[in-house]
């Protein structure tokens, strides 16, 4: 299958904390190959308008926030957080088509997420069973010099589990897939490894782990360590082709107890997340300046990631130029028949 490099799975992707988006700030997002303007209204909403301004092509990331809307830099035309031009100081007439690019944002999980695709989301961001009750542990990001796809295929490579992790499957994994978009895999392991990460889980009783892993949008990972507090996301933002950054949030429910929930809840979700990034750490070292390029394959021990490749191949795909065409030729033919529509992402 022959894959643009500009085209990305429909997918949500990270592109910042919440925490680093506080009311009316703006800041540079570099994802999907282009710069975004990232800002949050005095009111709360998030939008990521493409940074180059349609007017003459200021920064709009250099801009500031004014009310409701980002303010360009060098002529203060204002854009709302779905990228409509709501004011020109100098011109009550708006032309039509004075719209910056922008994509659809949502908050979960402590990261603002923002939707790649032609059609409205497909999926909502995925959640684990935790209901709104639990503690989380405020998001770490890392940048490693290697396509997403290689962080993500990572999570299904069994052979790598072996030699990099010192983890011995058991018997066969058991797949499932929920939806096109998704792809899971469960499955037991031996620790055999001699890390402060293995010597600790085996002090605690631990000598066999039950993993669950959940791929959404081919960039999105949901961890369940089975038989623990510990749930992980994992989420891949391609900034270019080649260069990656991971996001990772570590959650854990709440205690049933008030008094030790108060007490010992943050500290928890805190040391899992130390624990966890231990063992996610492992994998920088060897995805620096990696390919996947699939070549010489063994039927057996690289079963796991033939199925998640397969998966992640036939993922419907878009590049930010298909998503821009698509809606400039549907607003000049509702212009030829007397119409005009709003392409706001929100409906």
């Amino acid at each position: 299958m022959n894959i643009s490099e500009n085209a990305f799975p429909n997918s949500w992707y990270p592109l910042c904390r919440s925490i680093d988006l506080r009311s009316g700030k703006v800041r540079t997002c570099f994802a999907l190959g282009e710069r975004f303007a990232v800002f949050r209204t005095v009111s709360g909403k998030v939008g990521a308008l493409q940074a180059v301004c349609c007017h003459m092509g200021a920064n709009l990331a250099f801009g500031h926030v004014r009310g409701e809307a980002l303010c360009c830099p060098m002529h203060h035309w204002e854009y709302s957080h779905t990228g409509q031009c709501t004011h020109i100081p100098i011109d009550s007439n708006i032309p039509r088509r004075t719209k910056q690019q922008s994509l659809l944002c949502v908050e979960h999980y402590g990261l603002v997420f923002a939707w790649l695709g032609e059609e409205d989301p497909s999926f909502q961001p995925p959640v684990f069973p935790l209901g709104e009750k639990f503690h989380i542990a405020s998001p770490r990001h890392f940048d490693f010099d290697a396509p997403y796809q290689t962080g993500a295929a990572n999570a299904y490579d069994q052979h790598h589990l072996h030699s990099v992790h010192r983890r011995e499957v058991i018997d066969s994994p058991k797949f499932y897939q929920r939806i096109d978009q998704h792809f899971g895999i469960e499955f037991q392991a031996n620790i055999i490894g001699r890390s402060i990460y293995d010597h600790l889980l085996i002090s605690m009783g631990k000598k066999q782990v039950h993993i669950s892993i959940d791929c959404w949008g081919g960039n999105l990972l949901l961890m369940n360590h089975l038989g623990t507090p510990n749930h992980m996301m994992i989420a891949l933002l391609p900034i270019t082709h080649k260069r990656t950054r991971m996001f990772a949030v570590t959650l854990t429910p709440r205690l049933t107890s008030p008094v030790a929930n108060f007490i010992f809840g943050k500290l928890m979700v805190n040391i899992m997340h130390h624990l966890t990034m231990m063992f996610v750490k492992q994998d920088f070292r060897v995805l620096r300046g990696m390919h996947l390029k699939p070549n010489i394959l063994l039927p057996k021990a690289d079963d796991s990631f033939i199925r998640w490749f397969h998966y992640w191949e036939a993922l419907p795909r878009t590049s930010l130029a298909q998503q821009v065409m698509k809606k400039t030729a549907n607003q000049k033919r509702a212009e030829r028949i007397g119409i005009y529509i709003s392409f706001s992402p929100y409906g």
